[in-house]
């Protein structure tokens, strides 16, 4: 759940069901470019987004879009204030680390549901494991 700070009357809140996003270990990759004097494709030192973050990227952001729309949030808010990410994983197998999938999901929300990833406090309040239907429940 996305909690805004607790003021006097203060309660909105969000409420997404997201697709586990890729884990930092898959996320980037190596940017190759061409080198005329060599005649050899050689890495640049760049890191990018692998073509399976990208994938997962616009399918979190589209969800997150849909989702958000008739939810009483305030995006104005977040660009002042710190909130709070409550996040249920339910991941597909055991073995995956939590700590791995924030930064894609974080990355994704930033400018959909608040204005910098960086006033998010994240807290992972479970894991489980559902090889069926594998989501990320953030509120």
């Amino acid at each position: 759940m996305l909690y805004r700070n607790r003021k006097v009357g203060d309660n909105l809140k969000v409420e997404l069901t997201l697709p586990v996003p890729t884990s930092i270990n898959a996320l980037y990759i190596n940017q190759f470019a061409y080198n005329p004097k060599t005649r050899k494709r050689e890495m640049t030192g760049a890191k990018i987004l692998s073509k399976q973050g990208e994938k997962r990227k616009a399918e979190i952001a589209n969800a997150a879009k849909e989702q958000l729309q008739g939810q009483d949030w305030n995006y104005e808010w977040t660009k002042e204030n710190f909130v709070y990410q409550d996040a249920v994983i339910h991941f597909a197998r055991r073995g995956s680390d939590d700590n791995n999938i924030y930064k894609l999901l974080n990355d994704t929300l930033e400018g959909i549901v608040y204005d910098n990833d960086s006033r998010v406090l994240v807290r992972t309040q479970r894991i489980v494991y559902d090889s069926t239907n594998p989501r990320v429940e953030v509120t």
